[in-house]
């Protein structure tokens, strides 16, 4: 298969090597290599022969990466959170264009079994008790709080 990695990051370089290490051809874009979007051309897309293009990148720069891999007619999963304030108009894109797009804020297994788990204990919250959600993170993880705290935060409500 072949894969386009938007987002040289911590996550972006872990995913992009893992998918090497597996026998994927992998082309890694960041943003100075994509600024805009500008990478994103159907041509260019073709040339390289895309078949799904996975975005870690901001959300600043997520919506554009998702509008031009829709008009060249490109997959993508998407990791990046902090944009789903557009999702109508992302799904009204990506339905148009009849491509796929898979989204969340969180792709581990653990982690979304853990949702699940918050989910049920969640059913409690009116009967009295108090939630605290409480996240720790690396020092340079530049979304604050993390998809996956304002996931549970949303599952917890």
């Amino acid at each position: 298969m072949r894969v386009l990695v938007l987002g040289k990051g911590k996550t972006g370089s872990i995913v992009a090597d893992i998918a090497q290490q597996r026998g994927h051809v992998v082309t890694a874009f960041d943003e100075n290599d994509n600024a805009g979007a500008a990478a994103l051309t159907g041509e260019n897309l073709n040339r390289l022969a895309i078949d799904v293009a996975i975005d870690f990148t901001t959300p600043t720069a997520v919506i554009e990466n998702i509008r031009a891999c829709a008009r060249a007619k490109v997959n993508m999963v998407v990791g990046t959170t902090g944009w789903y304030h557009q999702i109508d108009s992302v799904r009204a894109v990506v339905e148009e264009s009849d491509t796929g797009l898979v989204y969340g804020s969180n792709f581990s297994v653990g982690v979304n079994v853990f949702f699940d788990i918050v989910r049920a204990a969640a059913a409690a919250v009116p009967f009295g008790y108090d939630v605290k959600l409480i996240e720790r993170h690396h020092e340079q993880k530049k979304d604050k709080p993390s998809g996956t705290a304002v996931t549970l935060h949303k599952i917890i409500q």
